[in-house]
């Protein structure tokens, strides 16, 4: 069975054996694979090893650091007895026993794969180039944007408290106005009716006026609604009619205390105690003893 040692950074090396007729071996980090790494210079699905006729070659998964042999780097590699290689920052020694290496020995001639990596065009330097700026440049624009929205959402909190303050003053003011206006009301009624009854004359002089002096005259402004607020704590103002159910409760309680006190001061007694001795039914009356009279003597 073919030995695969994974030394990942900072932990003890892990070996790992693989049938001999096993056909593709996943190594990277995510759950699918058969064997798992978790050093973050690995991708999620690095590498596979194939079985070919005659040994194992190791392909690179288009992976971020890929596959390196002596500071070289690979798509594809042959993995011979007791070859070791580079996943990352992973170091990975695959080897076999001889056993192994006599039954591969027998098979057909093994025909090398390998492939090692190019170094990229300037072509492909300058797309990677701008794929990048592309990137960099659309997350600035949505850092922008969300710090935009942040400072957007910030000041609308900061608004709010104060439109609820200006709101609440305009109720509170418009709910005095009102207030003066009820006030106003029966005064203006009192000092017409007075009017009317001490000069009679001057009211027909001011109906003989000219119309346009009274047009000219400022129309009273007329008192905004209430909002809703305003409305409800008026309602709470209003007198609760358990409020004064108490109050009447507590009037006759009072009343039956000043009885009691009264009582108890002309007849040192307790007011409830002669109510009750008053319902009590009466004593029997005790009856004396019939008085026998004397025996009278008869003399003759």
């Amino acid at each position: 069975m073919p030995r695969i040692q994974i030394s990942e950074p900072g932990k003890t090396p892990q070996p790992y054996k693989v049938k001999l007729d096993r056909e593709t071996i996943k190594i990277g980090r995510a759950a699918n694979n058969d064997v798992l790494l978790t050093d973050p210079s690995t991708s999620s699905n690095h590498c596979v090893i194939r079985r070919v006729e005659g040994g194992f070659i190791l392909e690179d998964n288009k992976s971020t650091n890929g596959v390196k042999l002596d500071e070289q780097r690979f798509l594809k590699l042959d993995l011979n007895q007791d070859t070791d290689f580079l996943l990352g920052d992973v170091e990975v020694a695959f080897s076999f026993s001889d056993e192994e290496y006599d039954v591969l020995a027998e098979e057909d001639t093994f025909e090398s794969e390998q492939q090692p990596m190019l170094p990229p065009s300037k072509e492909e330097k300058d797309k990677k180039r701008k794929k990048r700026a592309s990137v960099k440049r659309k997350a600035m624009e949505a850092e922008n944007e969300d710090i935009s929205i942040e400072e957007d959402e910030e000041e609308e909190e900061e608004e709010k408290p104060r439109k609820r303050r200006s709101s609440s003053r305009a109720s509170h003011v418009i709910a005095v106005d009102e207030e003066e206006d009820e006030d106003e009301k029966p005064r203006k009624k009192r000092s017409s009716s007075r009017v009317v009854a001490e000069d009679k004359d001057d009211f027909e002089d001011e109906d003989e006026r000219p119309r346009a002096k009274s047009k000219n005259k400022p129309k009273p402004k007329a008192s905004a609604p209430a909002p809703r607020r305003a409305q409800r704590i008026a309602a709470q103002n209003k007198s609760n009619p358990l409020v004064t159910i108490l109050f009447v409760i507590l009037c006759v309680i009072g009343f039956f205390a000043g009885l009691a006190i009264k009582h108890y001061v002309e007849n040192k007694t307790f007011l409830l105690n002669d109510f009750l001795n008053k319902d009590a039914a009466p004593a029997a009356p005790v009856t004396p003893p019939p008085v026998t009279p004397p025996p009278t003597e008869v003399t003759e």
